[in-house]
């Protein structure tokens, strides 16, 4: 079943955001997960306190994709699901094409990061000088 809901899945974007193919997907997937792993490794995996931002990103793409908005949903399930695996981003290093788009976002998330730092430490000396 999991693999029947990744094929659907996969042919739901190829033919344009299908949306019946990628709720189709979606289902089958989650339906082919839990007689994998089982309903109780299922919810133990999804529902750890530091995957619940990923968590809900998922199943709010999947509710999104069920509800007739393909394109939104399936963005948002991408993004989720970067959530569950942080080992997946060196993964993607190896492959040609994808290895751009994470080195990009890294560097992204670095200055960012730097952007956030500054701004605490000049909150921080102005809150204290009062």
């Amino acid at each position: 079943l999991m693999t029947m809901g990744i094929a659907f899945f996969g042919l739901g974007m190829m033919l344009l955001f299908d949306a019946g193919l990628l709720a189709l997907g979606n289902v089958l997937f989650i339906f082919g997960l839990g007689l994998f792993i089982g309903i109780e490794r299922i919810f133990r995996f999804f529902f750890q306190r530091h995957k619940l931002k990923g968590t809900s990103f998922f199943l709010g793409g999947i509710f999104a994709v069920l509800l007739g908005f393909p394109l939104i949903g399936t963005i948002i399930e991408i993004y989720g699901s970067f959530f569950f695996c942080p080992r997946l981003l060196h993964r993607l290093n190896a492959l040609p094409i994808l290895n751009q788009l994470v080195v990009i976002n890294f560097k992204v998330r670095k200055i960012l990061c730097r952007v956030e730092f500054r701004s605490n430490i000049a909150y921080y000396i102005i809150s204290t000088e009062k």
